[in-house]
């Protein structure tokens, strides 16, 4: 589900965070007229939300990339903690969590991509959610030094 331009803007203006947006995030959202493309590429972002919440200690478990998380999903975790509550009820996952689901998303990256190259079904895994997750993941073992923008999903 694709949240509506208005939503976006009110929880930015909401929540203050216009500074914490990167240059091509920011560009996405200030353009009146993204194209379909675009607006599928950042709509996959909420699976990148998803790990970062986890790893903030805001969702219990990640489990199998199976199915992509809804905007709705998302919008109440947000309105739950605001910023402030965010930043006070974090509890980041230790280091060794964070390389545990980084090292199980490459894996299951691989076999997804695996199963591309050779013709076959990628199920039960959803190779979108995985791709997603697997960006965020990198970003926070700090992949290759590679900003948010920049993150690569090598397998």
């Amino acid at each position: 589900m694709a949240l509506d331009d208005a939503i976006i803007r009110r929880l930015i203006d909401d929540h203050g965070v216009d500074a914490f947006f990167t240059p091509a995030e920011r560009a996405f959202i200030a353009n009146p007229r993204p194209s379909d493309h675009e607006r599928l590429q950042f709509g996959w972002r909420s699976e990148a939300a998803r790990v970062l919440f986890w790893a903030l200690g805001f969702i219990e478990a990640l489990g199998l990339p199976l199915q992509q998380l809804t905007s709705d999903e998302i919008i109440e975790i947000v309105e739950e903690k605001r910023l402030a509550g965010m930043i006070a009820d974090a509890r980041p996952r230790s280091t060794s969590e964070v390389l545990d689901e980084a090292d199980l998303i490459y894996r299951a990256h691989w076999a997804a991509r695996d199963a591309d190259l050779a013709g076959k079904s990628t199920a039960p895994l959803d190779h979108g959610v995985t791709m997603e997750r697997h960006h965020a993941l990198n970003w926070l073992i700090h992949y290759d030094g590679q900003d948010w923008d920049h993150v690569t999903t090598d397998t």
